[in-house]
């Protein structure tokens, strides 16, 4: 299983009832107030699972959640298989780099 460090959770392929998932569970933020920590990481917990409900009602693709832990402040949603949003967006700005320089040797 490979984990991946984001800004706010650490993200996990897993398993879910045979079907590839990922788990996405926000950790502790030791520089936080202990109250102030767990109220922000509960309600960013169930805002993104009810974000992604809708989403997905309205027929976008986007992950399923298939599990909500809010003790855990985790969610399990299905892994969608495709180019991570951040290497797409490193690989446009290389491209338009290359064009930049490339419209730069013609003038």
């Amino acid at each position: 299983m490979q984990n991946r460090q984001g800004a706010e959770a650490i993200v996990t392929n897993c398993v879910y009832f045979n079907t590839p998932a990922v788990a996405k569970r926000r950790l502790p933020k030791r520089y936080r107030a202990h109250r102030l920590d767990s109220k922000l990481r509960l309600e960013r917990t169930k805002t993104e699972a009810r974000i992604m409900h809708r989403a997905k009602a309205t027929g976008t693709n986007c992950p399923l959640v298939l599990s909500v832990d809010l003790e855990r402040c985790e969610l399990i949603e299905t892994r969608l298989n495709g180019i991570k949003l951040v290497d797409y967006l490193e690989d446009e700005k290389n491209q338009n780099q290359i064009k930049d320089k490339n419209h730069q040797k013609k003038i």
